[in-house]
C-alpha cells in the first residue's frame, strides 16, 4: 500500500480530516476503489449461476471479465496491487 491518506486527499482536493471522516484507513480507501471492480465479478458470477451455466461456462465468464480488466488501464494497477496484497 504505497500511498498515503495525505496524498489521496491532495489529489481529491479535500482536507485529510475530511477524507478520514469517510475513509479512516488506507485499507478503507482501497476497498472503496476496488468495490466497483469486485461487484463486476460478483455480477458475472451471479449471471452465470442464475442461467444454470456449467461450471466451465461460469469459469469462462469470470476469466473473460479478468481479461477485459487486464486490458483496462484504469483497473490493471488496482488488480496487481490487490493480487500482491492477497497472495503475499
Amino acid at each position: 500500500m504505497a500511498f498515503s491518506l495525505r496524498a489521496v486527499a491532495l489529489r481529491a482536493g479535500i482536507s485529510v480530516s475530511n477524507l478520514q471522516y469517510y475513509f479512516p484507513t488506507r485499507s478503507a480507501v482501497l476497498r472503496a476503489v476496488m468495490l466497483p471492480a469486485i461487484d463486476t465479478y460478483f455480477d458475472a458470477l451471479k449471471r452465470a449461476l442464475q442461467s444454470n451455466a456449467s461450471p466451465r461456462a461460469t469459469i469462462d465468464a469470470i476469466l473473460h471479465q479478468s481479461v477485459q480488466d487486464a486490458k483496462d488501464s484504469e483497473y490493471i494497477s488496482l488488480w496487481w496491487h490487490f493480487f500482491f496484497v492477497c497472495v503475499y
